[in-house]
């Protein structure tokens, strides 16, 4: 994946990744001991990142409502791993996916990403999927890290672009 981020978010996205249970843990004691890149949990930091986790378990697990006349749709095409946009609307298109063939197609992150966010109706053999049934077909079988890295990124404001993609 290749990165932007505007100047004026650089110091402040910095700032807060410093405070965070990753940035607590590499500048503890006990990373300077294992190396810049191995580095272990205290109990607090353990203490934090489990209570991070669960508040997003319940942000997840919560209804999500949106306005069905402002959703974009998308079909999941399983055999290539891609979200074929056949619907769009709003303006979040120019951050999001890459056009193929005259088609705007999205990676398995950037779908479940705007899901989230509700923006994007997926479907699937017909049907809509959900967040969870999302989750478990989009993303799972690929690299969940992956995704939260992905997300964590998006909400820090930067762009996010596959490298490369396969072409459908």
């Amino acid at each position: 994946y290749a990165l932007t981020m505007s100047t004026s978010m650089r110091q402040p996205f910095c700032e807060a990744l410093a405070t965070t249970a990753l940035g607590a843990a590499q500048n503890s004691p006990a990373a300077s001991k294992i190396g810049p890149k191995g580095f272990s949990l205290e109990d607090g930091e353990n203490q934090l990142l489990q209570t991070f986790l669960s508040d997003e378990h319940g942000r997840l697990a919560s209804q999500h409502v949106t306005i069905q006349r402002s959703l974009s749709r998308g079909l999941w095409l399983s055999h290539e791993k891609v979200v074929e946009v056949t619907t769009q609307k709003g303006v979040c298109w120019a951050t999001h996916g890459y056009m193929s063939n005259g088609k705007l197609f999205l990676t398995p992150e950037e779908a479940v990403f705007l899901m989230e966010s509700g923006t994007l109706e997926v479907f699937s053999a017909g049907l809509p999927m959900s967040i969870h049934q999302a989750y478990h077909t989009l993303v799972k079988p690929h690299n969940l890290q992956l995704y939260q890295v992905y997300a964590f990124l998006k909400r820090a404001g930067y762009i996010v672009h596959k490298k490369t993609y396969s072409t459908p």
